[in-house]
């Protein structure tokens, strides 16, 4: 499994991860490590799929709480 540390530079863009290519039935996980105080995440997936541009936006943020 690839881990988040091994990624290069050349796969991030300022907020952007770029995951690759992704064969069908993949699976991917990313772990981000936050700094800062904000009080959630909002997630943008974009890609192509069949050659064709999709995204897709969750419907909740990730929310950040004390507990």
């Amino acid at each position: 499994m690839e881990t988040f540390q091994s990624l290069t530079s050349s796969l991030f863009d300022g907020d952007e991860i770029f995951l690759d290519t992704l064969e069908t039935g993949s699976t991917r996980f990313i772990q981000l490590e936050l700094e800062g105080t904000a009080a959630g995440l909002d997630l943008q997936l974009s890609g192509l799929v069949d050659g064709k541009p999709l995204a897709a936006i969750p419907a909740r943020a990730l929310l950040m709480d004390d507990e």
